[in-house]
């Protein structure tokens, strides 16, 4: 399952399609709430941020991402702990900022708090095609968010003072619209020395740098990237996935242009299998010179390419 890209410090280069694909795209995003498959509007973002974080962080009944647990480390490696949620939660709002469905331009997210949120004008179709960022949601009937996928059409990640200008700018928008606290860890410099800077350092240091140099090398062409698929840990099972995997695949079908993920485990590998995705290669997260941190990873990491229709 694709992973914390804030960590990675990197932003994309989104390209701009022909005035033809971005119409038949927008025909197909326009489309999706047929099926159940909603866009992600401003206000959902504290909600789907949950979602995410909730499935990704797992339960002692739901697997978490591995190699996610695998970055939160031995110190926050029991499921129960609330910590590992609050930490994501704040993570990947940045990163649903930074790579999720756009709001038009407004001087509303200058307000403070969820007023700028639920003020903020819905998010169209043609933006999202446009634009090449697209957040995907699944509700239950009453209406709550139980599942989320984030997809971007980008070329080649790259890297530089706008990718931090941009991560930034991302945490500041997350923490003046409320979207998520700063986990109380960030706040103690003990807890700052002994859980968070090994977490940042698995992520920035390790993991990010062996993702970033095989999706550089097996993709470096125009495409679509989820960045990832969160279903939450009680709403496993309803076919949330299916639902969300096969809207991104009518989206790149759309454009001619092929998918890339990254996934941990065998499982996983197994069900984008379903959506067509092939492995083209593999990564190991385990940091064999750090002989003062006793921490693998037995699961296999794998890229995955669906090719294009």
């Amino acid at each position: 399952m694709p992973f914390l890209s804030l960590l990675s410090r990197a932003t994309s280069l989104i390209s701009v399609q022909p005035t033809q694909s971005r119409d038949t795209t927008t025909a197909v995003i326009g489309a999706l709430k047929e099926n159940g498959v909603h866009l992600l509007g401003p206000a959902d973002r504290p909600e789907a941020a949950d979602v995410i974080a909730r499935s990704f962080a797992g339960t002692p009944a739901s697997d978490p991402e591995w190699a996610i647990h695998w970055i939160l480390g031995p110190a926050l490696q029991d499921r129960d702990d609330p910590q590992r949620v609050e930490i994501l939660r704040f993570l990947l709002a940045s990163e649903l900022v930074s790579y999720g469905t756009q709001a038009p331009m407004s001087l509303l997210p200058l307000l403070p708090g969820p007023a700028a949120l639920k003020a903020t004008p819905a998010v169209e179709a043609g933006v999202c095609a446009s634009d090449g960022r697209i957040t995907l949601l699944a509700r239950n009937a009453e209406g709550k968010i139980e599942a989320v996928v984030v997809a971007q059409r980008m070329t080649t990640p790259a890297f530089g003072v706008w990718s931090d200008v941009q991560s930034l700018s991302s945490i500041v928008r997350v923490v003046w619209s409320r979207i998520a606290r700063i986990p109380s860890s960030f706040l103690s410099l003990a807890m700052l020395r002994d859980i968070v800077a090994p977490v940042l350092h698995r992520g920035f240091s390790i993991v990010y740098p062996k993702v970033n140099a095989g999706h550089h090398k097996l993709i470096p062409h125009e495409h679509w990237y989820v960045h990832y698929m969160a279903v939450a840990p009680e709403a496993q099972g309803k076919g949330h996935c299916g639902r969300l995997m096969r809207a991104v695949n009518n989206i790149a079908d759309a454009e001619g242009l092929p998918l890339f993920l990254v996934c941990t485990g065998d499982k996983n590998r197994r069900v984008y299998e379903r959506f067509g995705y092939k492995t083209v290669g593999t990564y190991d997260v385990n940091d064999k010179g750090d002989s003062k941190q006793e921490w693998s990873l037995e699961l296999p990491c794998f890229f995955m390419l669906r090719p294009r229709a």
